[in-house]
């Protein structure tokens, strides 16, 4: 109702008793207010109230007379429900048995009142915008009734009695509003009674009374509690005070889904949402892909446009400009004129690319498009994404060029990657003991995955019957880059989850594991033999070259590709 953020409830029915009710401007004492009035016997029957609400509101009894029933109630048999107003008492409520309560300080019944309260959420309540209960699990899913005839009193045998009521505002919200939205609806309402100067309203807001001045802070309540308006003018939201208190007119916030301020709000474009409290229709965020184009952009009315075809924008994009195109895409041109382009076959490229210079070759490859294809690099070799020559190319772990002395680095198309250290261990047995019974130290896992146990399994010429990622399973269940020879099952690890990374030490008593096995410390050399450094230098583990050892201090001097 009211575009998502209050209404005044619809009137369903209306039963006239003994006096004659209509829409009217209800008189105060000195001023006047908008309302419904209605006698003892007359009943407004309202819209339905939802089964999560918030409800704001505006009335009082018309008089002291007839103020034995409730204003605004609910028609649920069995169960005592209202809202503002019971009993001759203002400022009370109770939504169940559970969910009641009332104001702090004693409110004159026929003074307007502003109650705002909910049945979700926080639960506040709030009484001419101070906090009266909380009426969380309160009844909801009824029908609003002013002047609940359920609760009518019996003086004699002959007549049922209820209360003489006035109404100016009934607010719903089908959600629980936050406090901080509660409260502006609250401030909002009790400072639109203000302008009217009601002369109820005014005895409780303003106890030193009212009267008028002609300065920008007004109206503003003095130290002396004297409500102060200026007479002809509006007032002035910058101006600040001094020993005086401002009484400002904060606008109701519009509910998700809907933008505006004031009492006008507007729905989001299709598609799009907004969060409660936005004041643009820029607070509509559009869905990812597409944008919020304006009235002037090709299209009658807001809306969520879509972005050129192979182009994407984030969430809530609101110019086509947020357009960029999809990986493995290249753009020309911008906006609305966006055109994304293809990479060449085999080729890649980044999200938002803008030139074909951003087309790289994937991992595993090299190249240069669009100037030539994305060629793979050679059996048992990796390469990373956007590698350009045959150089980028490097062996995979356990693996080297014999020409090289076993170097990794490859340098032209026809080398290949041969194994090096690379072992098949016996079941039971950890890379860690599997190396040392051959003289060699197990060289650490570095982060690996199924292509490098792809190409240990095929050098070794063993059989799998399945392969299997194991990083996210504690160890003990298998160890990782083995074989389980019982069922034929290998596993590999990617180093994701929670699972227990490879290391050397790893083992099961059911498993065979793949290992790479290195030249000891202070040695250097291939995995077909292990030569020591010349004697006064060292070198680390999994040494491969000569130069690789360095002289030990206080020794200087450098070791030469033959090892002199």
């Amino acid at each position: 109702a009211c575009s998502g953020r209050s209404a005044m409830a619809k009137v369903v029915q209306y039963s006239a008793g003994d006096s004659s009710a209509s829409a009217v401007v209800s008189s105060g004492h000195t001023s006047s207010v908008t309302s419904v009035t209605g006698g003892a016997r007359d009943i407004l029957l309202l819209a339905r109230l939802p089964a999560t609400f918030t409800i704001c509101s505006v009335s009082r009894y018309e008089n002291a007379t007839h103020s034995d029933n409730t204003v605004l109630g609910a028609l649920a048999p069995g169960a005592s429900w209202y809202h503002g107003h019971s009993a001759g008492t203002a400022g009370v409520f109770a939504y169940s048995s559970a969910a009641q309560g009332s104001a702090a300080v004693s409110l004159p019944p026929t003074d307007w009142l502003v109650m705002c309260g909910q049945n979700a959420g926080e639960g506040l309540v709030l009484a001419n915008g101070v906090p009266a209960g909380y009426g969380a699990s309160g009844l909801g899913d009824l029908s609003l009734v002013v002047n609940n005839p359920l609760s009518w009193t019996t003086p004699d045998a002959d007549s049922f009695v209820g209360s003489a009521w006035s109404v100016s505002e009934v607010a719903i919200w089908g959600r629980a509003l936050t406090r901080a939205e509660m409260e502006a609806v609250s401030a909002h309402l009790l400072l639109t009674l203000a302008e009217g100067r009601d002369t109820p309203f005014a005895a409780a807001m303003c106890p030193g009374g009212v009267g008028s001045s002609s300065d920008a802070e007004a109206p503003f309540l003095s130290a002396s509690g004297v409500c102060n308006f200026r007479e002809g003018a509006g007032a002035d939201c910058s101006a600040g005070s001094f020993g005086r208190r401002r009484l400002c007119m904060c606008a109701a916030p519009c509910g998700g889904g809907f933008y505006g301020s004031g009492t006008e709000c507007a729905g989001c474009p299709p598609g799009s949402n907004s969060a409660p409290g936005s004041e643009t229709v820029m607070g509509c965020a559009c869905p990812g892909s597409t944008y919020l184009a304006g009235p002037g952009d090709a299209g009658a009315s807001w809306r969520c446009a879509a972005c050129p075809p192979n182009s994407f924008s984030p969430l809530g994009s609101l110019s086509a400009a947020d357009c960029l195109c999809k990986s493995g895409f290249y753009s020309s041109g911008s906006g609305a004129d966006l055109t994304c382009a293809a990479c060449p076959a085999g080729s890649v490229s980044p999200g938002g690319s803008i030139n074909a210079e951003s087309c790289q070759c994937p991992a595993g490859t090299f190249g240069n498009p669009p100037l030539s294809n994305c060629t793979q690099c050679p059996a048992r070799s990796t390469s990373a994404e956007g590698s350009t020559g045959v150089e980028d190319c490097v062996c995979l772990w356990g693996f080297g060029v014999p020409e090289l002395a076993f170097s990794r680095r490859i340098t032209s198309p026809e080398q290949t990657c041969a194994k090096d250290g690379l072992k098949f261990g016996s079941v039971g047995l950890s890379c860690s003991e599997v190396c040392s019974a051959s003289g060699r130290t197990c060289e650490p896992f570095p982060n690996l995955g199924r292509e490098w146990l792809e190409a240990a399994v095929e050098a070794k010429d063993v059989s799998c019957s399945s392969m299997r990622d194991v990083s996210s399973v504690n160890n003990g269940e298998s160890s990782p880059f083995a074989q389980n020879p019982s069922d034929g099952s290998c596993y590999f690890n990617v180093y994701a989850g929670n699972g227990v990374p490879a290391t050397c030490s790893s083992s099961l008593s059911t498993d065979r594991r793949f290992c790479v096995c290195g030249c000891p410390f202070d040695h250097y050399g291939s995995g077909a033999s292990c030569t020591p450094c010349p004697a006064g230098s060292t070198a680390p583990a999994g040494s491969k070259l000569a130069t690789e050892c360095i002289c030990r201090p206080p020794t200087y001097g450098e070791i030469s590709a033959d090892g002199s």
